[in-house]
């Protein structure tokens, strides 16, 4: 937990609640090659939600995970991009197949909030965030 905690920064925790922390550096660890991400999608106030990715570090993530919610119909109210500071133990992170499989990958977290769709159904509007996301991101 304080390696994730570290790595990810002092705004990091100061935009997060402790649940929220635990969560994710749960989430975080159970990565590997079956499981390149994780998707948490939950009702905030006011017709809200926020939909929060626990992934590798990959490029254009924030373009696919932005593409998602705006296919949905969805306008970003805020989003927040935490990526993981390089590993002072490891002199460069390479691109080679072994960085790849890495416990010491880099990780990053991906908060975004946004109001709700019309629908007005909530728990499918969630749901179907969700699958979205799983499909478009975890399924790659």
């Amino acid at each position: 937990m304080d390696e994730h905690l570290t790595r990810l920064g002092e705004r990091y925790l100061n935009t997060f609640t402790e649940p929220h922390l635990v969560q994710h550096v749960r989430a975080a660890h159970r990565l590997g090659a079956e499981l390149p991400g994780a998707v948490s999608v939950e009702s905030t106030a006011f017709g809200r939600f926020s939909c929060t990715v626990v992934a590798f570090d990959y490029r254009d993530e924030f373009a696919l995970i932005t593409g998602v919610l705006g296919s949905l119909g969805l306008s970003i109210e805020q989003g927040h991009a935490f990526t993981y500071a390089r590993d002072p133990r490891a002199p460069t992170e390479q691109r080679s197949p072994e960085a790849r499989r890495s416990p010491r990958r880099r990780r990053r977290v991906d908060p975004r909030r946004a109001p709700l769709p019309r629908s007005g159904d909530a728990v499918e509007d969630r749901a179907q965030l969700r699958a979205r996301m799983v499909d478009r991101f975890i399924g790659r």
